[in-house]
Protein backbone atom coordinates (compact mmCIF):
# COMPACT_ATOMS: atom_id res chain seq x y z
CA UNK A 1 0.00 0.00 0.00
CA UNK A 2 1.32 3.46 -0.95
CA UNK A 3 1.78 6.07 1.81
CA UNK A 4 -1.00 8.68 1.88
CA UNK A 5 1.42 11.52 1.21
CA UNK A 6 2.38 9.90 -2.08
CA UNK A 7 -1.28 9.67 -3.08
CA UNK A 8 -1.79 13.34 -2.12
CA UNK A 9 1.10 14.29 -4.40
CA UNK A 10 -1.10 13.38 -7.37
CA UNK A 11 -3.31 16.44 -6.73
CA UNK A 12 -0.68 19.07 -7.65
CA UNK A 13 0.64 16.73 -10.32
CA UNK A 14 -2.83 16.59 -11.92
CA UNK A 15 -3.08 20.39 -11.73
CA UNK A 16 0.29 20.78 -13.47
CA UNK A 17 -0.72 18.19 -16.08
CA UNK A 18 -3.93 20.12 -16.81
CA UNK A 19 -2.14 23.48 -16.82
CA UNK A 20 0.40 22.20 -19.33
CA UNK A 21 -2.36 20.74 -21.50
CA UNK A 22 -4.49 23.91 -21.45
CA UNK A 23 -1.50 26.20 -22.03
CA UNK A 24 -0.39 24.04 -24.92
CA UNK A 25 -3.68 23.95 -26.79
CA UNK A 26 -4.35 27.67 -26.13
CA UNK A 27 -0.94 28.57 -27.57
CA UNK A 28 -1.50 26.28 -30.56
CA UNK A 29 -4.94 27.71 -31.27
CA UNK A 30 -3.65 31.28 -31.02
CA UNK A 31 -0.93 30.39 -33.51
CA UNK A 32 -3.39 28.82 -35.98
CA UNK A 33 -5.90 31.63 -35.60
CA UNK A 34 -3.11 34.20 -36.01
CA UNK A 35 -1.97 32.59 -39.25
CA UNK A 36 -5.50 33.01 -40.56
CA UNK A 37 -5.68 36.61 -39.45
CA UNK A 38 -8.09 35.92 -36.60
CA UNK A 39 -7.83 36.10 -32.85
CA UNK A 40 -8.52 33.29 -30.40
CA UNK A 41 -9.99 34.06 -26.95
CA UNK A 42 -9.95 31.40 -24.23
CA UNK A 43 -12.67 33.18 -22.27
CA UNK A 44 -13.08 33.42 -18.47
CA UNK A 45 -10.08 31.65 -16.97
CA UNK A 46 -11.52 30.06 -13.82
CA UNK A 47 -14.72 28.51 -15.27
CA UNK A 48 -13.02 27.35 -18.44
CA UNK A 49 -9.95 26.01 -16.67
CA UNK A 50 -12.19 24.25 -14.13
CA UNK A 51 -14.02 22.54 -16.98
CA UNK A 52 -10.79 21.51 -18.71
CA UNK A 53 -9.30 20.34 -15.41
CA UNK A 54 -12.25 18.02 -14.75
CA UNK A 55 -11.56 16.32 -18.08
CA UNK A 56 -7.78 16.32 -17.65
CA UNK A 57 -8.08 14.83 -14.16
CA UNK A 58 -9.78 11.78 -15.68
CA UNK A 59 -7.05 11.49 -18.33
CA UNK A 60 -4.35 11.84 -15.67
CA UNK A 61 -5.95 9.12 -13.54
CA UNK A 62 -6.08 6.80 -16.56
CA UNK A 63 -2.40 7.48 -17.35
CA UNK A 64 -1.36 6.82 -13.75
CA UNK A 65 -3.45 3.66 -13.61
CA UNK A 66 -1.93 2.35 -16.84
CA UNK A 67 1.65 3.08 -15.72
CA UNK A 68 0.97 1.48 -12.33
CA UNK A 69 -0.40 -1.63 -13.99
CA UNK A 70 2.61 -1.93 -16.32
CA UNK A 71 5.01 -1.37 -13.41
CA UNK A 72 3.29 -4.08 -11.37
CA UNK A 73 3.40 -6.55 -14.26
CA UNK A 74 7.10 -5.87 -14.85
CA UNK A 75 7.86 -6.26 -11.13
CA UNK A 76 6.01 -9.58 -11.01
CA UNK A 77 7.88 -10.79 -14.07
CA UNK A 78 11.19 -9.73 -12.54
CA UNK A 79 10.42 -11.59 -9.31
CA UNK A 80 9.61 -14.73 -11.27
CA UNK A 81 12.71 -14.53 -13.48
CA UNK A 82 15.14 -13.72 -10.69
CA UNK A 83 13.76 -15.96 -8.00
CA UNK A 84 16.76 -17.72 -6.53
CA UNK A 85 17.35 -21.40 -5.92
CA UNK A 86 16.27 -23.06 -2.72
CA UNK A 87 18.34 -25.21 -0.40
CA UNK A 88 16.40 -28.28 0.58
CA UNK A 89 17.45 -30.16 3.69
CA UNK A 90 17.37 -33.92 3.37
CA UNK A 91 18.46 -36.75 5.61
CA UNK A 92 21.50 -36.11 7.75
CA UNK A 93 23.51 -33.02 6.75
CA UNK A 94 23.05 -33.40 3.02
CA UNK A 95 21.75 -30.34 1.22
CA UNK A 96 20.45 -30.22 -2.32
CA UNK A 97 20.37 -27.39 -4.78
CA UNK A 98 17.30 -26.89 -6.97
CA UNK A 99 18.10 -25.55 -10.44
CA UNK A 100 15.03 -24.50 -12.38
CA UNK A 101 15.08 -23.96 -16.13
CA UNK A 102 11.48 -23.19 -17.10
CA UNK A 103 9.36 -26.16 -16.07
CA UNK A 104 12.42 -28.39 -15.70
CA UNK A 105 13.87 -28.98 -12.25
CA UNK A 106 17.28 -30.48 -11.58
CA UNK A 107 18.10 -31.28 -7.94
CA UNK A 108 21.79 -31.72 -7.19
CA UNK A 109 23.77 -32.16 -4.00
CA UNK A 110 25.61 -29.05 -2.91
CA UNK A 111 28.81 -30.98 -2.34
CA UNK A 112 28.69 -31.91 -6.04
CA UNK A 113 28.67 -28.26 -7.13
CA UNK A 114 32.22 -27.10 -7.90
CA UNK A 115 31.65 -23.60 -9.21
CA UNK A 116 29.02 -21.25 -10.57
CA UNK A 117 29.64 -18.88 -13.48
CA UNK A 118 27.64 -15.88 -14.65
CA UNK A 119 26.39 -16.32 -18.20
CA UNK A 120 24.52 -13.17 -19.22
CA UNK A 121 21.06 -13.27 -17.68
CA UNK A 122 21.73 -16.84 -16.55
CA UNK A 123 24.19 -18.63 -14.31
CA UNK A 124 25.93 -21.90 -15.13
CA UNK A 125 26.46 -24.54 -12.46
CA UNK A 126 29.58 -26.67 -12.95
CA UNK A 127 29.18 -30.09 -11.32
CA UNK A 128 31.77 -32.64 -10.25
CA UNK A 129 30.51 -35.08 -12.92
CA UNK A 130 31.31 -32.39 -15.55
CA UNK A 131 27.67 -31.55 -16.22
CA UNK A 132 26.78 -27.87 -16.66
CA UNK A 133 23.29 -26.66 -15.85
CA UNK A 134 21.75 -23.26 -16.56
CA UNK A 135 19.23 -21.18 -14.61
CA UNK A 136 17.93 -17.66 -15.16
CA UNK A 137 19.03 -15.49 -12.24
CA UNK A 138 21.74 -12.91 -11.47
CA UNK A 139 24.90 -14.20 -9.82
CA UNK A 140 24.43 -11.77 -6.91
CA UNK A 141 21.20 -13.55 -5.91
CA UNK A 142 22.97 -16.92 -5.95
CA UNK A 143 25.81 -15.48 -3.89
CA UNK A 144 23.36 -14.35 -1.20
CA UNK A 145 21.73 -17.79 -1.19
CA UNK A 146 24.88 -19.90 -1.13
CA UNK A 147 27.33 -17.64 0.70
CA UNK A 148 26.40 -19.13 4.10
CA UNK A 149 27.03 -22.59 2.63
CA UNK A 150 30.72 -21.99 1.85
CA UNK A 151 30.52 -20.50 -1.63
CA UNK A 152 32.90 -17.59 -2.28
CA UNK A 153 32.97 -14.89 -4.95
CA UNK A 154 36.44 -15.08 -6.51
CA UNK A 155 35.72 -13.05 -9.62
CA UNK A 156 32.95 -10.78 -10.88
CA UNK A 157 31.70 -13.77 -12.89
CA UNK A 158 32.51 -16.71 -10.61
CA UNK A 159 31.57 -18.37 -7.31
CA UNK A 160 33.47 -21.40 -6.02
CA UNK A 161 32.65 -24.07 -3.48
CA UNK A 162 35.43 -23.54 -0.93
CA UNK A 163 35.09 -27.10 0.31
CA UNK A 164 35.95 -28.48 -3.15
CA UNK A 165 39.09 -26.40 -3.84
CA UNK A 166 42.14 -28.58 -4.46
CA UNK A 167 44.83 -25.93 -5.07
CA UNK A 168 45.66 -22.26 -5.56
CA UNK A 169 48.14 -21.14 -8.19
CA UNK A 170 49.49 -17.57 -8.47
CA UNK A 171 49.38 -16.17 -12.01
CA UNK A 172 50.97 -12.78 -11.35
CA UNK A 173 49.81 -9.28 -10.39
CA UNK A 174 48.07 -10.66 -7.32
CA UNK A 175 45.71 -12.88 -9.29
CA UNK A 176 45.35 -16.64 -8.79
CA UNK A 177 43.85 -19.67 -10.42
CA UNK A 178 41.58 -21.74 -8.21
CA UNK A 179 41.60 -25.43 -9.08
CA UNK A 180 38.69 -27.67 -8.21
CA UNK A 181 39.83 -31.00 -9.59
CA UNK A 182 40.17 -30.43 -13.32
CA UNK A 183 38.10 -27.24 -13.24
CA UNK A 184 40.08 -23.96 -13.17
CA UNK A 185 38.46 -20.73 -11.98
CA UNK A 186 40.03 -17.24 -11.82
CA UNK A 187 40.57 -15.51 -8.48
CA UNK A 188 40.95 -11.76 -8.96
CA UNK A 189 43.06 -9.61 -6.67
CA UNK A 190 39.91 -7.53 -6.20
CA UNK A 191 38.60 -10.29 -3.91
CA UNK A 192 41.25 -10.50 -1.16
CA UNK A 193 38.78 -11.86 1.38
CA UNK A 194 38.16 -14.90 -0.81
CA UNK A 195 41.92 -15.48 -1.09
CA UNK A 196 42.38 -15.21 2.67
CA UNK A 197 39.49 -17.59 3.25
CA UNK A 198 40.79 -20.19 0.81
CA UNK A 199 44.31 -20.00 2.27
CA UNK A 200 42.90 -20.72 5.71
CA UNK A 201 40.85 -23.71 4.61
Amino acid sequence: MRPRWKLAAHVPAALLFSLAHVSGFVALRKLVYGLEGARYAFGPILPNFGYEFSRDAVSYALFVGAFTLVEDLLRRRCLIETSGPTLVSTTGRTRTFDIRDGARLARVRLDQVLAIRSAGNYFEVVLADRRKLLMRSPLSAIERELGPCGFLRTHRSWLVNAGQVTSLKPVGSGDYTVELGDVAVPLSRRFPQALARLRSE
